[in-house]
């Protein structure tokens, strides 16, 4: 569960309306829900690769418990991904590595611990106990997925839920269905890091949009008090004024005379109107 909330700072220092994005919390929820979203919270995960041992009735995926790794993957061609890609320990700690892709077979005998490549990808087997590589059980199948982000996304969409639990608290809750537990933990766990990094990168670019809006009127207020100061100076020059106050009554003469000058216009312009109605 996750307290989707918004504290707006900029407001109470600033005392202005809202300049930052309000939180949206149904918004937030389709974001999560969403696709890119997705796929940016199993990106934190390490599931480039999943690890896999089919025996005769289950198929168990190790995850993070898994015994061997595979690294320093370079995938070659794109379509070798999605493939089971099955282990078959030999001697002298040589494992057979075989996949079949477009109705045709590979295999090749490669060392354990040291980089190999086949036609479609490169990369070094490593057992995380430095043991030999070795199966569970010898009836069951030991093999390794090269996944695909884009099926990665499909598969984990349909298992998760996102769904407002209390929109007065503005809390939501985001689950994970898996046959492993630890995935299905890791999924929902990331979902949340992924957004508490998405929404503190927002609130930042808010909070830079406010900083450069402020930044652009003070320029422009103080452009403005640099112009008026310098049209004062350039006035008080022209008209030979040393003191502002002394030229305040010529000021108040000055607007009384067009003011009466107004005035008297108006009144020729009603007599010209009246003089041109009775000529009619």
């Amino acid at each position: 569960v996750m307290q989707l909330t918004s504290v707006n700072n900029a407001q109470k220092v600033l005392k202005v309306n809202d300049l930052m994005e309000a939180s949206n919390l149904q918004a937030d929820v389709e974001l999560l829900r969403s696709r890119y979203f997705i796929a940016k919270a199993i990106a934190r995960l390490p599931m480039q690769v999943s690890y896999y041992f089919k025996g005769n009735i289950l198929t168990q995926e190790f995850y993070t418990d898994t015994y061997f790794l595979i690294e320093d993957l370079q995938v070659l061609k794109e379509e070798v991904r999605d493939l089971p890609i099955i282990l078959e320990p030999g001697e002298n700690n040589e494992v057979k590595v075989s996949y079949t892709m477009g109705g045709q077979q590979f295999n090749g005998l490669f060392p354990v611990g040291r980089p190999f490549a086949t036609p479609h990808f490169r990369c070094r087997i490593r057992t995380t106990e430095g043991q030999p590589l070795r199966k569970p059980d010898d009836n069951g199948t030991l093999y390794f997925v090269i996944n695909n982000p884009q099926s990665l996304v499909a598969r984990y969409s349909g298992q998760l839920t996102v769904a407002i639990a209390d929109p007065v608290a503005k809390t939501v809750l985001v689950s994970c269905r898996d046959h492993n537990p630890l995935i299905a933990r890791d999924i929902a766990q990331s979902m949340a890091d992924a957004f508490i990094d998405y929404d503190v990168e927002r609130k930042s670019e808010s909070a830079e949009s406010i900083l450069s809006f402020i930044a652009s009127q003070k320029d422009t207020v103080f452009e403005q008090l640099r112009e008026s100061e310098m049209r004062l100076q350039s006035f008080k020059q022209d008209n030979r004024v040393s003191n502002m106050e002394a030229l305040m009554p010529m000021l108040l003469e000055r607007t009384n005379e067009y003011e009466n000058s107004i005035v008297q216009l108006q009144i020729e312009d009603n007599l010209l109107k009246q003089i041109e109605g009775n000529a009619r």
